[in-house]
């Protein structure tokens, strides 16, 4: 018997998980593992700034602080490092964005996260309007942190790798079961593949594909940190780059395709002049909302099956605040919060 059965380990998912089992709660994780998971694919930023206004990411001032000491806490139990803080440096492509830059940098609540521009001399890398450096940000490697806490669960058998079949969950009174397993609640952590759930099909998706590549550069030096001009360039160490990402709303296959190779290779070059291999390509899913906020709560349908998913472009900083959100709500009672429980959607 289990208190919680969790569908998925993507991002959202290994978020949520972790967190009850720290609290002492017996948990099995469900999922059949998917290399195009678009938590497998992304980049792994974390950036308070976004946007070609450059305006402050929604909630940023609670949710960075409590990624940084959650994910600490992560590195700690699995014995691994996949959080680093690394500084964005923010190329700009002409006068316009370096105004914008001036005007929110004068502003008392951005004084944390953004520097006073720059004119660095980078070989090759093309940055002749100056450079703005976005403080507080970070690089996880999301590979690394998602295949070891799948070993994690496999080695305190929390986890069953398979599809989840709708068919054999069974609700009762009092628990949930699935074929022979008994949980008080389920979460379902699906990222984009809830759209096909039936406890949560009201819910309003607007989901986009992502694509990145991984190049090989030999000459390509700047310091430690994210390049950024109209997408990421993340040094992976061995001269090998990412370089992402794309969104496509109407191709939703997790295929790579020739538009996004394209796309991604015109953003590298225009930091970049120098010769560069492309050794890997990514493509994944993102789950996004309309309304760009998470989906949190029951199912209209049973009060015993929750969601957890919603996430987008932001899971990666919204998943350890929100998950404890949950947990305080589904533990303590508490009132989720209006802009992220899925009620909103009632009417």
């Amino acid at each position: 018997m289990y208190d919680y059965i969790v569908v998925g380990q993507g991002i959202a998912g290994t978020c949520l998980t972790f967190q009850l089992l720290m609290s002492g709660k017996k948990v099995l994780v469900i999922d059949e593992y998917n290399i195009n998971s678009s938590s497998n694919v992304a980049t792994g930023i974390i950036n308070p700034i976004t946007g070609r206004k450059m305006v402050k990411s929604w909630m940023v001032d609670e949710l960075l602080p409590f990624a940084k000491t959650f994910y600490e806490r992560m590195e700690v139990e699995l014995g691994i490092q996949f959080y680093f803080s690394k500084p964005i440096f923010k190329i700009f492509t002409g006068i316009q964005e370096q105004n914008e830059w001036l005007l929110r940098s004068d502003e008392s609540e951005y004084a944390t996260y953004l520097s006073e521009i720059i004119y660095p001399e980078w070989p090759s890398v093309h940055a002749p309007f100056g450079v703005g450096v976005i403080q507080q940000t970070a690089w996880l490697d999301m590979a690394l942190l998602m295949k070891t806490f799948r070993t994690y669960l496999k080695q305190n058998n929390a986890l069953l790798e398979e599809k989840f079949n709708f068919d054999e969950l069974t609700i009762g009174d009092q628990r949930v079961e699935y074929r022979s397993i008994s949980a008080d609640k389920i979460v379902f952590c699906e990222g984009y593949r809830g759209r096909y759930n039936p406890y949560f099909d009201h819910l309003p998706f607007s989901f986009a594909k992502g694509e990145a590549l991984t190049v090989h550069c030999d000459d390509l030096e700047f310091p430690d940190g994210i390049l950024n001009k109209g997408g990421q360039i993340i040094p992976l160490g061995n001269h090998l780059f990412n370089v992402g990402s794309t969104f496509q709303w109407n191709d939703l296959d997790e295929t790579v395709s020739p538009e996004g190779m394209q796309a991604l290779k015109k953003k590298f070059e225009k930091t970049c002049s120098l010769p560069y291999e492309i050794v890997d390509r990514k493509a994944g899913i993102r789950p996004t909302v309309k309304d760009r906020r998470p989906f949190l709560g029951a199912s209209p349908k049973s009060e015993m099956v929750f969601v957890f998913n919603g996430m987008g472009t932001k899971g990666i900083s919204l998943s350890p605040f929100f998950a404890s959100h949950l947990i305080n709500h589904l533990e303590k009672g508490e009132s989720l919060m209006k802009e992220v429980d899925i009620r909103r959607f009632d009417n």
